[in-house]
């Protein structure tokens, strides 16, 4: 992967929320371009902590694995990392016993940007007005949707829509789910935790990102209408927009009226 990627981020706003139910906040965020990450911790108000911290330092500390021509090695490798981190410190502590985060990362790179994801933390693309959702939850509720066991209605108010199926931490080995979307001028990539999705429909969070000046803006108000919707669960919220430069030898499109160009023959054939 090049160190210097034609696609650029040019605006990017990060922020958590501990929500109006919980003492505490066990959501993590990392928004240093080209890497962007949210972990969501779980396993008690300390272990929680704790394991989004450590996917979050792990994420941080790895900057060489960036410069690798197989992005999509580097995210798993940097997810597997996390993962033997936080698994060996539930071992050795019973303190963190259990313990464990969701993890969703989005590393910006030559025209693309590749996700790596495990958990119900989720990535958005925010493109022409649209809102595309690009990752599948790990969740009990998501598995019994995708089987076809549960409707869309049944599975808002399922009281197991918190159980999740793959976390870092809890085993040995997770598999991280991994994709690379192409993108294009000015598109606009949004990282949550459930403690948005649960509050605040996808058709909101559409409006509102759209309806916003700035990301910063947009963060604020994702944030804010997850509280004015209950709050009931830490919210961390983390978006980020990309430019395309020009490429190389590209000329810019003109229109031009047909009298000058009428103009310009006579001036040819005359200098001949």
């Amino acid at each position: 992967m090049s160190s210097d990627p034609h696609a650029r981020v040019v605006e990017r706003s990060g922020d958590s929320d501990p929500g109006l139910r919980r003492t505490s906040n066990q959501d993590r965020l990392l928004a240093e371009a080209p890497l962007f990450v949210v972990a969501d911790g779980m396993g008690g108000s300390e272990g929680g902590e704790v394991a989004a911290a450590l996917a979050i330092e792990v994420f941080r500390e790895h900057g060489p694995l960036y410069s690798e021509k197989d992005v999509v090695t580097g995210l798993r490798t940097l997810v597997a990392e996390a993962n033997d981190r936080i698994f060996a410190k539930a071992r050795a502590d019973s303190r963190y016993q259990g313990m464990g985060t969701t993890v969703v990362a989005a590393l910006v790179h030559d025209d693309a940007v590749t996700l790596a994801h495990v958990g119900d933390s989720r990535a958005y693309l925010l493109r022409g007005g649209g809102l595309e959702l690009l990752t599948d939850d790990h969740s009990y509720v998501a598995e019994l949707l995708r089987l076809g066991a549960l409707s869309p209605e049944e599975a808002e108010k399922h009281p197991r829509a918190s159980v999740i199926s793959r976390a870092l931490g809890t085993r040995e080995e997770v598999e991280a789910d991994v994709q690379t979307v192409e993108v294009r001028d000015q598109d606009v990539f949004l990282l949550c935790s459930d403690g948005l999705t649960r509050m605040v429909p996808e058709s909101e969070i559409k409006a509102i990102a759209a309806a916003a000046g700035r990301l910063e803006e947009a963060s604020e108000r994702l944030i804010a209408a997850a509280n004015e919707k209950g709050g009931e669960d830490n919210i961390t919220v983390c978006l980020f927009r990309v430019a395309l430069p020009e490429a190389p030898g590209r000329k810019q499109t003109t229109v031009i009226e047909l009298s000058v160009i009428a103009r310009a023959a006579t001036a040819e054939r005359r200098a001949c």
